[in-house]
């Protein structure tokens, strides 16, 4: 069985690579240990037009806004 990651809902995230379509608009929080910083973005799983993507190893949580 696979998850249905569009369902709007967050879903927790322990690294690896991207989940969902690249074009998706996704919002999610990481946690980067090696600089203990957490954040929280929204913007194109895969990369954009500014060459800028989440850093999916960091992501801890994620909901996708738009499939």
């Amino acid at each position: 069985m696979t998850t249905d990651y569009n369902d709007g809902n967050w879903h927790g995230w322990s690294g690896g690579k991207c989940p969902v379509h690249p074009k998706s608009v996704v919002e999610y929080l990481w946690h980067d240990t090696n600089q203990n910083r957490f954040g929280s973005a929204q913007r194109m799983a895969g990369y954009d037009k500014n060459d800028m993507r989440p850093a999916w190893p960091h992501v801890i949580r994620f909901r996708v806004i738009t499939p």
